[in-house]
This record gives C-alpha cells, structure tokens and sequence, in this order.
C-alpha cells in the first residue's frame, strides 16, 4: 500500500460525526451505580477480561457548566507514561442507554 494510501485510510477512520475541540481542564467523573454485573470471559496471571451487559454510565462535571453531564464510556485506550485514555459519549437520561 502506498503512503498516501495509507494516510487517506487513517483520514476516512478519524472522521467523526461531530469535531473536536482541544480541551485541557479538570473535571470531575462520579460513577452512576455503585456496581456492575459482568461475565468474566478469561483470566490469566496478568488480568481478566470481562463482559457487560450494557454500557458503563458516569456523571460528569465540566467547568463552566451548571449541571453535570451524563456520559456512556465508549472506548479505552493505553497511553504512555502508564496513563490510561477514556472516550465517553454525552447522553440524555430519556435516550436508550441513558438512565431515567
């Protein structure tokens, strides 16, 4: 595969239904249940990889915003420097998946 190739194949992955905007801010990130249910699909010495049936909601709190937001974790990712990168979602409480 040539190079541009590959560049248009990363391009058409990254795009997405709605921009982004560069933030850097703290927020505040408040689970919505206190526990989960979830079905271990294997174990090794290391860790466990598990399954959940639905999704995984948290309330969040950004700066400048009255009320905290409700947010779906869709996507998680390692990074360097042991940081783990978190992708969420914003939901309305009446939305499928949302809570009422």
């Amino acid at each position: 595969m040539k190079e541009s190739d590959r560049k248009s194949v990363a391009a058409e992955a990254d795009r997405r239904e709605r921009g982004r905007v560069p933030t850097a801010e703290p927020a505040t990130l408040t689970p919505t249940c206190s526990e989960t249910a979830v079905t271990v699909a294997n174990t090794s010495q290391g860790g466990l990889f598990a399954v959940l049936e639905g999704s995984l909601e948290f309330e969040i709190c950004l700066k400048g915003d009255p009320e905290p937001r409700l947010v779906q974790l869709v996507r998680s990712q390692s990074l360097p420097g042991g940081k783990l990168g978190i992708g969420f979602k914003f939901v309305e409480p009446d939305e499928p998946g949302g809570t009422s």
